[in-house]
């Protein structure tokens, strides 16, 4: 294996640890997951018998709550950057650095039970159902069956935009 570069490590040490950086990739992620979301508005009261309906549905649900999670995931390890924490640190805590609701705790980021109940969904769409059929474990499927997580409600874009917005607020008067 060759050494690497020192501009190559200096790049990345730099970008690892820009709240910016993270910053802008939460943005970018969210304007990714824009057009698919308005396409599910748009076909959101087609009935599901119509050929490829149920099928398209289900991908633009998937595909904008995987965005939008991990725009969150993103924008949360922005906000713990700003305040010199280090991400290597959130990625130790539950799910593999994607527990949205325990890095925004560590960050003692004060949510409504609604906001947290968002990114307890989007957080499973990022540890799973955003990516595969089923998780790994039997208990994480029971558990996302019982309390409901693989759910996408009307509101949710407009809570994201407010919840995304609030966030944010630190990062833009520091950019």
């Amino acid at each position: 294996m060759s050494a690497i570069p020192d501009r190559i490590k200096q790049a990345f040490d730099l970008q690892s640890t820009d709240p910016q950086a993270w910053y802008e990739l939460a943005r970018i992620l969210r304007i990714a997951a824009g057009p698919v979301q308005h396409r599910l508005f748009e076909i959101h009261t087609m009935p599901q018998t119509r050929e490829g309906i149920r099928l398209e549905k289900l991908a633009c649900v998937k595909v904008v709550m995987l965005l939008t999670g991990l725009a969150f995931e993103n924008l949360l390890k922005a906000i713990a950057l700003s305040r010199h924490q280090s991400i290597k640190d959130l990625n130790k805590r539950k799910r593999g650095g994607h527990g949205l609701v325990a890095i925004a705790d560590s960050l003692t980021i004060d949510l409504a039970p609604a906001e947290r109940e968002f990114l307890r969904r989007l957080e499973e769409y990022v540890v799973w159902a955003g990516r595969y059929p089923v998780p790994l474990e039997i208990t994480a499927y029971a558990t996302s069956e019982r309390e409901r997580l693989l759910t996408f409600r009307g509101d949710d874009p407009a809570l994201g935009d407010r919840l995304f917005a609030r966030l944010s607020a630190p990062l833009e008067q520091s950019g």
